[in-house]
Order: structure tokens, then C-alpha cells, then sequence
């Protein structure tokens, strides 16, 4: 009797375990589901912050380009290339970065450089001439730089 008053008091307590462990279960599908939600609506944000920040140039850039379909009389290059900036410095802002000058002297690396044209790719660490610049996000190339060899 007294063996079995023991079982039947385990069996509870294994009972409550498992609906404790059903419990915090849920519990933490919940909270995945309320974190999934807060990082979506976080990067939604950031993306609308980033977008509203280069909304302005890229209005400019777009009526710039309509008058010069029109007109190309009507579009001073300065007006272009300040929008242009604008965009860059938007850009800037949440992270993209801007790297090299045309003219610039580098080390050729395939995962930041890109032959110019048809050549054939440099040897690596051979000094290639910038003909382009390149993008980065968060040390991330997003847009290689077109280089061409030494000459």
C-alpha cells in the first residue's frame, strides 16, 4: 500500500513535469514568434529610413534625367553630379561604403576586384590601376571594382 500511495505520487509529480514542460514550450514558441516579429518590423523600419533618405536625390536623379531626354540643354552636369552626391551620402549614412579612387593603385584581390573588359584577371597581389570604385555593406562587397594591370 505504502508502494503504492509512492507510485501514484510520482505519477503526479511526472504529470506536472510535463505539463510544466508543455507549458514553457509554448512559452518560448510564443516569444520566437513575438522575437521573429520585432526584427521584422525593425528591419522594415530601417529599410523605410533608408529609402525615405535617398528618396530626395533619387527624385532629382530621375527629373534630371526626364529634362535631359527633353532638353539635354536643360541639365547642368553640376546639378547631376550634386544629386549623385547626395545619393552617395544617403548611402553613407546606414553603412554603405565607398571605396578607392580612379587612378588608384591597388593589390588585385578577386573578391574586391574585377578585370576591365575582356582581359584576362591578374595574378594575385599584382598593383592593377582603379577604373572604378567599389561597394561595401557592413564589410560586404556588394559591387566589385573594375581594375586593369599596371602598365
Amino acid at each position: 500500500m505504502i508502494a503504492e500511495t509512492g507510485l501514484q505520487q510520482t505519477r503526479l509529480e511526472l504529470a506536472d513535469c510535463e505539463q510544466a514542460a508543455a507549458s514553457l514550450r509554448q512559452e518560448n514558441e510564443r516569444l520566437q514568434v513575438q522575437a521573429s516579429r520585432l526584427a521584422n518590423e525593425s528591419c522594415k523600419e530601417e529599410l523605410e529610413r533608408f529609402f525615405s533618405d535617398l528618396a530626395g536625390p533619387l527624385s532629382i536623379l530621375a527629373t534630371l534625367s526626364q529634362r535631359f531626354a527633353l532638353d539635354p540643354q536643360t541639365v547642368a552636369a553640376k546639378d547631376v553630379l550634386q544629386a549623385a552626391a547626395q545619393a552617395v551620402q544617403a548611402a553613407s549614412t546606414h553603412g554603405v561604403t565607398i571605396s578607392g579612387k580612379i587612378g588608384d593603385r591597388e593589390r588585385y584581390d578577386p573578391s574586391r576586384h574585377i578585370p576591365f573588359g575582356n582581359s584576362p584577371p591578374p595574378q594575385i597581389d599584382e598593383l592593377v590601376v582603379l577604373h572604378s570604385v567599389s561597394v561595401q555593406y557592413q564589410g560586404k562587397v556588394l559591387r566589385k571594382a573594375i581594375v586593369e594591370r599596371e602598365k
